[in-house]
């Protein structure tokens, strides 16, 4: 997201805008960076993709080895650098980011010098990254769906305590990108005196790889199931199945208030992302008919696994002030609720 227009730009003549590339300020060279990756939607992907994992690839070389003289330099006759060089666009991309063209013992190379700045050679990184995710998905996801995700489930009952079902621990294993990951690059930006930039908040906000989907019974039990984020409402909808009495019986899932049905025709192919269920989220279970008191609602099967639901089975993170906004916005919710009589507790997204 967040570009302005451009088209894509793929051809050997060179990179255009090179001579007053030296003039910008840091703010216009990002600026030209993110139209320049912009640029390159609508590409052929089967070569556009290798063109701009390579170019994270040299990127994060220099970021993590930046005195090390040999991963500043690379040839331009390379055949690594070609799968670079047929998109103008990029190489034009490479020098606004610092990297500049010059003849070196008769060979022409691409260098990034010592006087260049890390911090512009960051963005550009993150904003390759970027389009990545746009385009990769398009081309990768049968394989990544053909992957079976171990549910990992547990089973809880309510004991004496009165614990919330709806506060949960993220394992730091389902984060992409970790609150240290936040800080680390607010204080890059920080250091090089420059506010950090759309796509840099962009990059760092908190991806995940796993969400924890909850399923609260009226009779008081409480399945727990491990989902990817790109996984389906259908997939909530079978795993809920397998874990029922009558799988039969017409039922349906909710979120807290605001009410979705999450098993309702027009949700059930949308994404655990696209409706705010990640990384962690507790959905109601009801019987369509409304009846909730003819025998157990869960197999006997998932009963043998129950556990007492403990408060350590479902802690907020630790520090409280590094609590997701997810969090905080299911609480406000929580509170809002509460204060209409409600009295709400717990929910997702």
């Amino acid at each position: 997201g967040g570009c302005v227009g451009g088209q894509m730009d793929q051809d050997t003549s060179g990179g255009a805008g090179r001579s007053e590339a030296g003039a910008m300020t840091d703010t216009e060279r990002m600026q030209q960076m993110d139209a320049l990756a912009c640029s390159m939607r609508g590409a052929e992907k089967e070569r556009l993709i290798p063109a701009l994992e390579l170019m994270v690839k040299i990127a994060s070389a220099i970021l993590e080895k930046s005195a090390d003289e040999k991963v500043r330099r690379i040839k331009t006759s390379g055949n690594a650098f070609k799968k670079i060089a047929i998109f103008a666009s990029l190489t034009t991309l490479l020098e606004t980011s610092g990297f500049v063209t010059r003849k070196e013992e008769g060979e022409e190379v691409i260098r990034f010098p010592e006087r260049a700045s890390l911090y512009l050679l960051s963005e550009m990184r993150s904003l390759i990254q970027r389009e990545l995710r746009l385009i990769k998905p398009a081309v990768i996801p049968a394989a990544a769906a053909s992957t079976p995700v171990d549910r990992e489930m547990r089973v809880f009952v309510r004991g004496e305590q009165q614990v919330d079902a709806g506060r949960f621990v993220v394992p730091e294993h389902f984060f992409e990108v970790t609150a240290g990951d936040v800080r680390s690059a607010a204080a890059s930006a920080a250091k090089n005196n420059m506010m950090m930039t759309k796509t840099m908040r962009e990059a760092a906000k908190p991806k995940y790889k796993f969400a924890l989907i909850r399923v609260r019974f009226p009779d008081g039990y409480i399945i727990q199931g491990k989902f990817r984020p790109a996984e389906k409402h259908r997939a909530v909808k079978l795993w809920v199945n397998s874990c029922l009495a009558t799988p039969d019986r017409a039922y349906h899932l909710s979120t807290m208030p605001p009410v979705q049905k999450i098993t309702s025709k027009q949700y059930l192919d949308k994404t655990l992302s696209e409706t705010d269920l990640v990384p962690a989220t507790l959905l109601n279970f009801f019987w369509e008919d409304g009846i909730n008191d003819v025998g157990p609602m869960v197999s006997s099967e998932v009963i043998d696994k129950a556990e007492i639901l403990r408060p350590d089975s479902a802690l907020i993170p630790a520090n409280e002030a590094e609590k997701p906004k997810w969090l905080e916005k299911r609480e406000n919710s929580t509170l809002r609720s509460a204060g209409s009589g409600s009295g709400a507790a717990g929910g997702g997204g």
